[in-house]
């Protein structure tokens, strides 16, 4: 089939250009149409975005109507070391119905370590094995520290150095370090807490 073209040369009129005119028109709408779709489609996605941030303020600013909030007050420790902080020292703590006040603390003695000493004891423990343990090849004590106790069994062949060794050897096994240290000073088996 042959294209059929009118040319304005009977007429005088471009009917080629006038029937693309027409139909660019023809096809506007439908650009209209897309193009307000998509700015819909971009609208409905800013919506969706400040929904979410405005939930998130809503959460964030739930608290500001419970009175508990209003209500609820918290312990602060000033400075109790030179540096400007108190190191975990001292903590406390407050309910809702405590009254606002300042206190002073006074420190009236530092914490020291604890150090226990037996009476003092040269070669072997057997001679320890007297009066009522008199016989005996072994005897064992309860070490209490941290809140736990711990059974030490001396024998009578150990020495206070074999005794503090076996002594060092439970405390370091154990699963959460207890902090004593045993040691012999002067013949003396000596117990040292580390805190």
């Amino acid at each position: 089939m042959a294209d059929f073209t009118i040319s304005g040369i009977a007429s005088g009129i471009d009917w080629n250009s006038m029937l693309d005119r027409i139909m660019e028109k023809a096809k506007k709408p439908a650009y209209v149409v897309l193009e307000k779709r998509d700015t819909l489609e971009r609208k409905k996605g800013l919506f969706e975005e400040m929904k979410v941030a405005m939930q998130k303020l809503q959460s964030s600013l739930a608290p500001m109507k419970m009175d508990s909030t209003y209500k609820a007050k918290e312990v602060e420790i000033g400075r109790l070391d030179s540096n400007g902080s108190y190191k975990g020292v001292l903590t406390a703590t407050v309910n809702a119905d405590a009254e606002v006040n300042v206190h002073d603390l006074e420190v009236l003695q530092l914490a020291r370590s604890q150090v226990q000493r037996s009476n003092s004891i040269t070669g072997a423990l057997s001679g320890v094995f007297t009066g009522p343990l008199y016989g005996l090849s072994s005897a064992g004590f309860w070490l209490s520290t941290g809140g736990r106790r711990l059974r030490v069994t001396a024998q009578a062949t150990d020495t206070l150095a074999s005794l503090a060794h076996k002594i060092n050897h439970m405390l370091k096994t154990q699963e959460t370090p207890v902090g004593v240290t045993a040691s012999v000073v002067d013949d003396r088996l000596v117990l040292k807490s580390d805190r």
